[in-house]
């Protein structure tokens, strides 16, 4: 008993943190996919992506699971629809039960995805939510956050962190490499560089997989961000690293994959 109380006290310390920090992580993750989106507008796809993606991954935190992730990609004609809930799991579900839900439609262009509408949060309230419009005609960005709305300018192939896990379907290995880019998570726009590392296999329930290894380059001590992609599953993000500055570490490996080509 006293175990359970102490696991109990552990992620009601958790759950005091974990606000700001679903935000960080869902951030970091669009951040890593989002290596693989256009580093020019001009970059033209080279590979048939599929029209249907269906991903489960787990999500854990210092070696414990706390969240499984799911993930829904699809395609029809030239529009796309994709959306993504990370819902709380075990313990933590006690005291954080609500799941974290993202959603993001647009069109399917030669070089890959144009997001138009981004939105994302938890539950209803405004002030837990986020979203972004994309008019591409008049290139202007208007996102979304704590009630409040602002205008920004829209740049070329500008990626919402959603659309950005899907956008590496669209590429080849050879397209990925040294990469800048940039994205916005309803709150604002940045940009991020990563690099590309050794190839490598890890072992995953799925099997042994054969990956492409990425690592961010961080800006000002920010925390250590790691994603590995499946070299024969078009690319396939399977896997997730952040270490943040205090040590703590977070991991999201695939349990499910079904891709329809």
């Amino acid at each position: 008993m006293p175990n359970i109380l102490n696991a109990l006290f552990a992620l009601t310390s958790i759950h005091n943190t974990m606000r700001g920090r679903y935000k960080r992580y869902w951030d970091y993750w669009a951040m890593c996919i989002l290596l693989l989106c256009t580093a020019s507008p001009q970059i033209t796809v080279v590979q048939a992506a599929p029209i249907a993606v269906e991903a489960e991954y787990q999500v854990s935190m210092n070696g414990m699971t706390i969240a499984t992730l799911h993930e829904h990609f699809s395609v029809q004609q030239n529009k796309y629809q994709s959306f993504s809930e990370l819902r709380p799991s075990g313990l933590l579900a006690i005291v954080k039960p609500n799941p974290i839900q993202v959603t993001s439609v647009g069109l399917v262009l030669r070089t890959g995805l144009q997001p138009m509408q981004f939105e994302g949060g938890i539950g209803e309230a405004e002030s837990k939510r986020v979203s972004a419009q994309f008019d591409w005609k008049t290139l202007t960005l208007q996102i979304t956050h704590n009630g409040r709305s602002e205008q920004l300018v829209l740049s070329a192939g500008l990626q919402d962190r959603l659309s950005v896990m899907y956008q590496f379907l669209y590429l080849s290995p050879a397209q990925v490499a040294n990469l800048s880019f940039e994205m916005t998570n309803g709150r604002n726009v940045e940009t991020y560089h990563y690099q590309l590392g050794p190839d490598q296999e890890i072992d995953t329930p799925l099997g042994k997989l054969h990956v492409l290894h990425l690592v961010r380059q961080r800006p000002n001590n920010e925390p250590v961000v790691e994603v590995w992609l499946a070299k024969d599953q078009q690319l396939m993000p399977v896997k997730m690293r952040i270490i943040e500055r205090n040590g703590s570490r977070y991991e999201q490996l695939i349990s499910r994959l079904k891709l329809q080509l």
